[in-house]
C-alpha cells in the first residue's frame, strides 16, 4: 500500500515508463448476469452498478496543491460543488477548453509537464451490500489525461491512456454499506505528448464508471474467432475463454442463437481444453455479429 506522501512524490504523471498501477489487464466487454433469461434479455444487471451522476468537485491549480484529507473517507466535502459525470469540467465554467492543430498546448519538454497543471478532484459517495465468495471491480471508460484512485482513504492505483478504459479490483478496499471514492484528475500528463491531435482538449471523467460483481471464479475474458468457407454457409466458430481463478470441476457452456434468437448449437467443455470448435450450417447470416450470442 501506498501512502499519500509517496503517491505525490512519485509524479507519475511525468514517467514515460509508467502507464498504469494495479489496473486490470484489458478484456473483452463483458455483462455479469445471474441468470440466462437475463442475458437473453439484454435486461439491467443486478450485478452492475453505474456510478454515473452527480459527484463531488473541487478545482486546484497544480497536483501539489492536493491535501491527504481530501482522500480520507470522513472528509466533510459539502461545501463543494457538484459536477456531473460523465462530462469535461472545461464545460462547466471550470478552468478553459483548448484547441490545437499540430502545436502542444504547452511547452515541448517530455515527459515534463506545465508545473500549472489544473487538478481535478472527484468524491462519490455510494452504498455497497457485500456477497460471500465474490469480486468487485471498477471501471472508468474514459479519464483525461491521467488520475489516481482512493477507495475509502485507500490508494488503490493509477491510470492514463485516457481514451482506453481502467479497470480497478475494488474487493479488498470495499465495506458494507456506505463507500467513499476520490480521483484526482490531472489535465496534463506524459501521455499527453502521444495524444497530441487536431482536437479541443478538455479533462475530467468524461465516459461511464460502472461497479460490477462477479463471482470469484469467473470467466474473464472471452475471443470468438469465425472462419467461413467458399460457399458461405459452412463456418468454423472457436471461442477462447480465460477463467479467473478457475476451479478444475468447472465447465464452459457455449450457446450459439441466429439473429431470430433460435438455438443454433450448443457445446460443453471442461476446463483445461483449449478451445471450443462449433461447426454452423446455413443458419447464420455471416455478416451479423450480433447473430452471433455468445
Amino acid at each position: 500500500m501506498r501512502s499519500f506522501a509517496q503517491v505525490i512524490a512519485a509524479r507519475e504523471w511525468e514517467n514515460q515508463h509508467v502507464v498504469q498501477r494495479n489496473v486490470l489487464a484489458p478484456h473483452a466487454p463483458l455483462r455479469a448476469y445471474r441468470t440466462i433469461e437475463e442475458a437473453r434479455n439484454n435486461q439491467a444487471s443486478l450485478n452492475q452498478v453505474s456510478l454515473n451522476g452527480e459527484w463531488k468537485f473541487h478545482l486546484l491549480e497544480r497536483p501539489e496543491d492536493m491535501l491527504e484529507s481530501y482522500v480520507a473517507s470522513d472528509f466533510d466535502d459539502g461545501q463543494w460543488d457538484a459536477l456531473s459525470v460523465p462530462s469535461n469540467w472545461q464545460l462547466h465554467g471550470y478552468d478553459k477548453p483548448i484547441y490545437t492543430n499540430v502545436k502542444y498546448p504547452f511547452d515541448d519538454n517530455p515527459p515534463y509537464v506545465p508545473e500549472q497543471n489544473p487538478t481535478g478532484v472527484y468524491r462519490k459517495r455510494f452504498q455497497f451490500a457485500s456477497q460471500s465468495g465474490a469480486t468487485t471491480t471498477i471501471t472508468f471508460d474514459g479519464v483525461n489525461s491521467a488520475f489516481h484512485l482512493w477507495c475509502n482513504g485507500t490508494w488503490v492505483g493509477y491510470s492514463q491512456d485516457s481514451r482506453l478504459p481502467a479497470e480497478f479490483d475494488l474487493s479488498a478496499h470495499l465495506v458494507e454499506g456506505e463507500n467513499q471514492l476520490t480521483l484526482m484528475v490531472l489535465r496534463w500528463s506524459d501521455g499527453s505528448y502521444l495524444e497530441d491531435q487536431d482536437m479541443w482538449w478538455l479533462s475530467g471523467i468524461f465516459r461511464d464508471v460502472t461497479l460490477r460483481t462477479k463471482p470469484n471464479s469467473h470467466i474473464a475474458d472471452v475471443e470468438t474467432i469465425a472462419s467461413l468457407q467458399s460457399d458461405y454457409r459452412d463456418g468454423l466458430l472457436k471461442v477462447v475463454t480465460k477463467v479467473a481463478k478457475p476451479e478444475s470441476t468447472q465447465t464452459i457452456l457455449v450457446t450459439v442463437y441466429d439473429d431470430t434468437g433460435s438455438l443454433v448449437s450448443e457445446q460443453s467443455q471442461v476446463m483445461g481444453v483449449e478451445f471450443v470448435d462449433e461447426k454452423v450450417r446455413g443458419t447464420i447470416n455471416p455478416f451479423i455479429e450480433s447473430s452471433w450470442m455468445m
